[in-house]
């Protein structure tokens, strides 16, 4: 009882079990309360901003681009540049680095074309999924623009996906194209792939707008990683 008075004589109401207790940028006591998940840890906010929850990163995770919350892989491992994508065909990849962790939002997602540019272009757009394949999002249809060879296109979410739980994302392409670029990744065995969870395949086919796919399966396994990550 000694012990809980004292921290209410610093912060009115005693903190609950879980929740850390800290001194805020304000110099003033403040709270920051359980995430109500398991295997969150706590985040240093580097001096001028306040500490915060989210998943453990190590490895290859620390290596992610900046601002980065997941991605289909480290960067070493897209040891190709040609990997192919059929005009107005979803192509999606589990995001195998890092989590998008409850409560963090993702603005875009980027992928990096290979070796060969977008010729004549009418549609472009990602998606957001989970780990059951629902649409968590959409990006903003790129439409005409110009998708050069080895380059990475980031393209906005229309609405901001904030997570209501910590999950391990998928990403999906989709480019209606005469000729679609091709993609940076990685080559993989489809047999490897095709164990449940499925880790990367081609779902559809005639998408144009964002609008035009409604929902996504799990299609036809692929081999095939497209390098891409969500920020």
């Amino acid at each position: 009882m000694a012990h809980l008075e004292r921290i209410e004589a610093i912060h009115p109401g005693s903190p609950g079990r879980g929740d850390v207790l800290f001194r805020g940028s304000d110099r003033r006591w403040a709270v920051l309360a359980d995430p109500g998940e398991s295997g969150q840890v706590l985040l240093s906010g580097g001096g001028s901003a306040d500490p915060s929850w989210g998943p453990r990163r190590a490895g290859a995770e620390l290596s992610m681009p900046t601002g980065a919350l997941a991605a289909t892989s480290g960067r070493s491992a897209a040891n190709t540049a040609s990997i192919t994508l059929s005009s107005g065909v979803l192509r999606w990849t589990v995001c195998e680095l890092g989590r998008i962790a409850k409560g963090q939002t993702v603005n875009s997602i980027t992928f990096v074309s290979g070796g060969t540019a977008a010729t004549s272009p009418t549609n472009q757009w990602f998606v957001l999924l989970d780990e059951t394949l629902t649409i968590l999002g959409k990006t903003v249809d790129d439409t005409t623009a110009a998708w050069a060879a080895s380059s990475a296109k980031t393209l906005a979410l229309s609405t901001p996906y904030v997570a209501t739980r910590t999950i391990t994302p998928r990403l999906g392409i989709m480019v209606a194209a005469v000729t679609p670029p091709t993609l940076v990744g990685a080559a993989v065995s489809s047999a490897a792939n095709g164990i449940p969870p499925v880790a990367a395949a081609v779902y559809g086919s005639g998408y144009t707008t964002p609008a035009s796919l409604a929902s996504v399966g799990t299609g036809t396994t692929s081999g095939s990683m497209p390098y891409g990550y969500c920020s």
